[in-house]
Formats: C-alpha cells, sequence, structure tokens
C-alpha cells in the first residue's frame, strides 16, 4: 500500500508571519506551489494555503494589510 511518502514533495517552501496576504498570493503563484508553511524560530505554527487566500478574497478582506495566521 503507498503512503504519503509516496506522493510528498520534498521541496518545502516557508515564511514568516509577517507576510502580506498579496506577497503570500504572489509567492504561491510564481513557486506554482499550493501553500506556504509559516514558520517562526524555525518552528511551523500554520500554513497558508491557495484556499485561504480565495476565501480572504471572497469575504472582501483588504489583502493588502492582512498577515498570515498562525
Amino acid at each position: 500500500m503507498k503512503t504519503t511518502k509516496d506522493i510528498m514533495s520534498p521541496l518545502i517552501f516557508a515564511t514568516d508571519p509577517n507576510l502580506s496576504i498579496i506577497d503570500a498570493a504572489r509567492e504561491i503563484a510564481v513557486r506554482n506551489i499550493g501553500s506556504l508553511l509559516v514558520v517562526v524560530k524555525g518552528k511551523v505554527v500554520g500554513i497558508v494555503t491557495e484556499r485561504d487566500i480565495l476565501k480572504a478574497l471572497g469575504e472582501g478582506m483588504d489583502l493588502k494589510e492582512l498577515s498570515p495566521k498562525t
């Protein structure tokens, strides 16, 4: 039986919690990835996904003033 190890991507892209949502969206688009890990002092504290960004857009949030949630 296959496991998550068999399908995971070994490349990990991370950001800090102070990156604006618009810049996080840009990083996701430029790197052609689906998510960014949010890291503080070497510890993963959250994740920002394409879906999170679309949800923020749909809720009418001002993306230039938001930071990724931790």
